[in-house]
């Protein structure tokens, strides 16, 4: 399902878009795109504190898949080169790719994870005051009309106190030492972790209210909550310009 459609910012041409490639450069990493690159992409807003309300904002590359690959250990969704400043309650960023029901047809671009979004109980112990907000945005795929959303990001940024994150970045350097390798909880253990209403309900998980243009946090009502019933694969895939297949679509 595609989110957030009002919220998606196409201010380029695929013409003008495609020039900010260079053509003596790797086409996967996004490390080696110029300034002009960086400067051209649209600044979303990903996360609002709910601790001092600090506007955790990015740059992304919603134009194309290409782009996106496993993030830099939670730091940032999309790279360290968009220009993200996080406040004092920040923990870590995950970000989640879903297809939609599409097989991408795009190469070079490379995705660990998974399609359904769920939230890590390292990052959420009941011993801990630690919260989550969530948000999504469309991505794009070239088409001969132009830029065409397809695929959804779904994005959940883990806060805390500041006398409390290292605490959490402790317990989260024990149990998953490779944040990008990161593999969801197993349907036995974990099915709490997939239901997001139920975090809503208790009250650790927020989201930015898509329907309007400001997106303030919303604290409460999950009758609202947009994002209960996401579809897609829960297990890891691996997809890359090198295999250009995804696995069967597991529930």
């Amino acid at each position: 399902m595609l989110f957030n459609l009002t919220h998606l910012q196409v201010k380029l041409t695929p013409e003008a878009y495609g020039a900010l490639w260079p053509t003596d450069r790797s086409m996967r990493h996004a490390i080696f795109m110029d300034d002009d690159y960086w400067q051209n992409l649209p600044r979303y807003l990903i996360a609002r504190c709910p601790l001092c309300g600090h506007e955790y904002q990015e740059n992304l590359d919603t134009y194309t898949l290409f782009k996106w690959n496993r993030a830099a250990n939670g730091k940032h969704v999309f790279h360290d080169k968009g220009n993200s400043v996080h406040c004092e309650h920040f923990v870590r960023v995950h970000h989640f790719i879903n297809f939609n029901g599409i097989e991408p047809k795009e190469k070079g671009f490379e995705i660990l994870g998974c399609e359904v979004p769920h939230l890590m109980q390292t990052l959420l112990p009941d011993d801990v005051g630690s919260w989550a907000v969530m948000h999504a945005l469309p991505i794009c795929r070239m088409e001969e009309e132009g830029f065409v959303p397809q695929y959804t990001v779904y994005m959940l940024t883990y806060y805390a106190g500041a006398q409390d994150v290292e605490v959490l970045m402790d317990r989260l350097r024990k149990t998953s030492p490779h944040w990008e390798a990161f593999y969801p909880p197993s349907r036995q253990s974990g099915e709490l972790w997939w239901d997001l209403t139920h975090w809503v309900r208790e009250g650790r998980l927020f989201w930015l209210a898509p329907d309007l243009a400001d997106l303030p946090i919303q604290r409460d009502g999950d009758a609202a909550f947009p994002y209960g019933e996401i579809q897609g694969r829960r297990e890891p895939y691996h997809f890359s310009y090198r295999s250009g297949s995804l696995p069967p679509f597991k529930r």
